[in-house]
């Protein structure tokens, strides 16, 4: 969530695809269902990666968007 979060305002798009490759994996291996092996393995590299993304040095530069932006609480126009 939080990738997606600082991709909605404009952080480096490099990661999609591992956004994406996490999206099919949350389909097929839900919370709860404990994988094993080599899937647990790549549900853990993709964890690492998106992990590491929301890290500083790739969102400090991020705009930071008013709150009424956020929760549509602006002034009506």
């Amino acid at each position: 969530m939080a990738t997606k979060l600082n991709l909605a305002v404009g952080s480096d798009l490099f990661i999609v695809p591992t956004v994406e490759e996490a999206d099919l994996l949350l389909i097929e291996f839900p919370p709860g269902s404990n994988p094993k092996g080599p899937d647990r393995q790549r549900l853990n590299a993709v964890k690492d990666e998106l992990d590491a993304y929301n890290n500083p040095d790739f969102c400090e530069e991020t705009p930071v968007i008013p709150d009424s932006v956020v929760t549509g609480l602006g002034e009506e126009d």
